[in-house]
This record gives structure tokens, C-alpha cells and sequence, in this order.
């Protein structure tokens, strides 16, 4: 026993010390242990701070900072783990997040300057729209909405101060927008690209024209209901270091259970989004049969047929969200309750097929006339098709339509 041990009561806290009472050993990396196998997953640790053997190692993490860890608010193993893969995935720099919002509050105050004016189009996230909202009113920021992307092109400008928002697809009504020809008419313009309703792997080069990718990971990326995550992605290196610099400072930083299930759920993401793909045709097949549905927005069909082309130059596919409008004897209101395998509940692109109606679940307490404002009623769907086996889908949609 050493001299310190013997001098002193038994302690419990006194013991775990005793193991690591060494300038190279800790609770988080202990001596002593000799592994001659690897696990197979991340392992999750906990710590918020870490220790640094010398003067000199600490240096060296200062001039390494982005890819190394001093404190947990701004970088963990597994999160810098994660944010490889997401490179390799994105192709630039990527920021993850503890939940979309997050990424795109990050991605908005690293671009902003005084006199900034923001442009978006159509409709688009509900509480996106309310951050920029509140940047208007609170800052010297001005912000316009436009109809579509045609009327976009008439602000078209080579100024700089101009930041485009771009949600593609958009939410509910799943529009396309055309990167390449946005970046043509707003050369100078900061573009911020928010891909969530694409997914991963689901892009044919639309994003290079994009300074800014953001993206939900709550969602498809996700894809069990059970972590809030976000992404933001860029190439230039200064505009990186801010968005990495906010959330150090504002603490957006993805906690690691999160990060864990988000490894998990990168796993699994291939075979989930084929299974609610083969759903979702079949789901689309049905509502096109049925004469309680007015009309159905998907990507490049049906309502958005114009955009086909649009669609097979940007996209692999339009992913398994689709949204249509019922005629008016339909009682919505009271089938919803008769639903048993899908379940009336916010987010998407989960294992789960998901429905609501956007007017009472985001915009709810909305006027009629505030709602058609956004293109939307109380006849509006939206449904997130899941992995379940397709007939308990199907079963639901005959309930709510027949």
C-alpha cells in the first residue's frame, strides 16, 4: 500500500482515486485494463470535462480544437465520431445538433448582418417561419415570402446582404425547388438549404449550389420517434467555425444517447426508407382509387406532375410523405379517433406511419382565411408512411375515406 493510502481512514471516494492516482489515469481512462477484443459500437461517455497530461497537450488541442475535446458543450468522441460519417455522407464540414431548430438558428446567425434581407418561399416549416419572424421583428433584418419560385425570380439580384431559404421538399405540399436556376439569378446571395423532407443519399448535386445544408435528423434520418438531432453542413471554412462557434456558446450540442441512437439509426437507414417507399407507392396507388380524395401532393406526381422533370434531375425519389385533400362530406374530424394502427402525431419519416392535419396540429387556432394564406384547410392531410406491413396502412385509409 502506498504511503498516501496508509496515512488516512478507508474511503470510498478515498479507494477510486487510490485507482487512478496517476497524471495518466482517470475514471474514463483507466490503467490497468488491457482489452484484447474491440467492441463492436460506440461506447457512451458521460464525461463533461477532460483531462490534459501537460501544458502542452493542452496547446495542442487549442490548435486542433474542431477535432479533438476539451468540454462537452463543445465536442464529444461520439458526436465527433458521428460528424465524420455525416461528412463523408454531405460531402463538407458538418455541425450536428440537439434538434433541427437548433441547426437552422445556427446556420442563420452565422450569415446574418445588419440590413440582411431574407427571402423564402411558399410555405414551409411552421416554426422555421416563426424564427424568421422574430429576427424581423427584433433585429434590422427584413424578410419577404413569395408565392413560388417564379415569383421568387423577379427579386432576382447580384447584391450581397441577400440570404434565400430553401425548403425542398417543402412542407406540406412537397414542391420542388430548383437550386441551380436560384443560384443563377442570386449569384451573391447566402443559399441555406434545408433538405430534411429529401433524406439522406437522396440527392443527385443540387446541393453544391447551396452554401448551407441544414437538415432534421428527427425525421428520416432518425427514423424510431425516440431523438431529436440536426445537422448543418457547409464548405467554407468560415462560415463552418461560426455555426461550430454558436453552438459552443449557446450549448447546441447533441447529447450522446442521442448520438447513440443516431449511429444506431444510420444502421438501419437503407432498409428503412426502401420499406416506406414500397409503402408509400402502394398508399399513393390507393388514394388514387379513391373518390373521397380531391386531390395528392407528392413529389413529381399527381398535383406535382409538372415538376416530374424537375424530380428525376435532383432526386432518386420522393420519399414517404404525401399529402392530400378529402372532399368536404368527409368527417375527418371524427374518423380520426377510429384509426388503429396509424397514429395522429407530429414529425415523419419514421417506422411508424403518422397522420395528421396540418391546420389543427401546427397551425392550430388559425382563422380559415389565415389558413388559405398557407394553401391550407381543414380537409388537408398529411401522412408519413411507415415500415408496417402495408394492409394495416391500408386498413386505416379506408376508415378515414369510405
Amino acid at each position: 500500500m502506498a504511503d498516501h493510502e496508509s496515512s488516512r481512514p478507508r474511503s470510498v471516494t478515498g479507494l477510486l482515486n487510490d485507482a487512478h492516482y496517476s497524471a495518466g489515469s482517470s475514471l474514463g481512462a483507466p490503467d490497468g485494463i488491457s482489452l484484447q477484443g474491440e467492441p463492436l459500437v460506440p461506447s457512451l461517455n458521460l464525461s463533461s470535462a477532460y483531462a490534459f497530461k501537460s501544458l502542452d497537450s493542452l496547446g495542442a488541442y487549442h490548435e486542433d480544437k474542431f477535432n479533438s475535446v476539451r468540454y462537452a458543450r463543445d465536442a464529444s468522441l461520439i458526436v465527433l465520431q458521428l460528424e465524420s460519417y455525416f461528412e463523408k455522407l454531405l460531402g463538407s464540414d458538418v455541425v450536428l445538433f440537439n434538434s433541427g431548430m437548433s441547426a437552422i438558428d445556427a446556420a442563420f446567425r452565422s450569415v446574418l448582418k445588419k440590413n440582411s434581407k431574407i427571402y423564402t418561399i411558399g410555405s414551409f416549416y411552421r416554426k422555421t417561419a416563426v424564427l424568421l419572424s422574430d429576427f424581423s421583428e427584433r433585429f434590422d433584418v427584413y424578410t419577404e415570402n413569395v408565392s413560388n419560385q417564379s415569383e421568387l425570380m423577379r427579386h432576382a439580384t447580384d447584391a450581397s446582404g441577400v440570404v434565400v431559404f430553401v425548403e425542398s421538399p417543402s412542407n406540406p405540399f412537397l414542391r420542388l425547388m430548383d437550386l441551380e436556376a436560384i443560384r443563377s439569378q442570386f449569384p451573391n446571395a447566402v443559399i441555406i438549404y434545408d433538405n430534411t423532407f429529401q433524406g439522406l443519399v437522396n440527392d443527385k448535386g443540387q446541393a453544391e449550389f447551396a452554401d448551407i445544408i441544414v437538415g432534421s435528423c428527427t425525421k428520416y434520418i432518425g427514423g424510431h420517434n425516440d431523438l431529436l438531432a440536426g445537422y448543418v453542413s457547409c464548405a467554407d471554412s468560415e462560415i463552418y467555425q461560426k455555426i461550430w462557434s454558436a453552438r459552443s456558446s449557446f450549448g447546441g450540442i447533441l447529447d450522446n444517447l442521442s448520438a447513440y441512437l443516431l449511429f444506431r439509426s444510420l444502421r438501419t437507414y437503407d432498409i428503412r426508407i426502401a420499406k416506406g417507399l414500397e409503402n408509400c407507392l402502394q398508399v399513393i396507388n390507393f388514394l388514387e382509387k379513391s373518390s373521397a380524395v380531391v386531390d395528392i401532393y407528392y413529389p413529381g406526381r399527381n398535383a406535382n406532375r409538372d415538376q416530374a422533370e424537375l424530380l428525376e434531375r435532383t432526386q432518386f425519389h420522393g420519399g414517404s410523405v404525401v399529402t392530400f385533400r378529402v372532399e368536404e362530406s368527409v368527417q375527418l374530424e371524427d374518423k380520426f379517433n377510429r384509426l388503429n394502427s396509424t397514429k395522429m402525431a407530429p414529425s415523419f419519416g419514421s417506422v411508424d406511419t403518422l397522420i395528421e392535419i396540418p391546420a389543427y396540429m401546427s397551425h392550430w387556432g388559425k382563422t380559415l382565411e389565415e389558413l388559405q394564406e398557407l394553401g391550407l384547410d381543414f380537409r388537408t392531410v398529411r401522412l408519413s408512411v411507415g415500415n408496417e406491413p402495408v394492409s394495416y396502412i391500408l386498413d386505416d385509409l379506408r376508415i378515414l375515406l369510405e
